[in-house]
């Protein structure tokens, strides 16, 4: 009899969880668009950081900066391509 109990309280508080997300189910897609743009510009952000605080030959470190700045997944591609691309000391 317990076990029937627990059951019946696990489908209630699975039902109450359900009911909340569905009238949220609009607002998250509204939300991963929002959490996706802010790591895209914090992403950028540090990458920037990263870009002047070390150091690169030539003109490379204004190529990233700008391609950070005006590329919207910059940042991305300077930690996958450009990391690699500045001198060790």
């Amino acid at each position: 009899m317990g076990g029937l109990i627990l059951k019946e309280n696990k489908f209630k508080t699975f039902n109450l969880i359900m009911d909340f997300l569905s009238i949220l189910e609009p607002a998250i897609g509204l939300i991963m668009w929002q959490l996706l743009i802010i790591s895209i510009l914090f992403l950028g952000i540090v990458a920037i950081i990263d870009i002047a605080i070390n150091r690169f030959e030539n003109n490379q470190k204004i190529m990233w900066i700008l391609i950070c700045f005006f590329v919207p997944f910059g940042g991305l591609i300077y930690f996958i391509i450009g990391r690699k691309q500045r001198i060790k000391i």
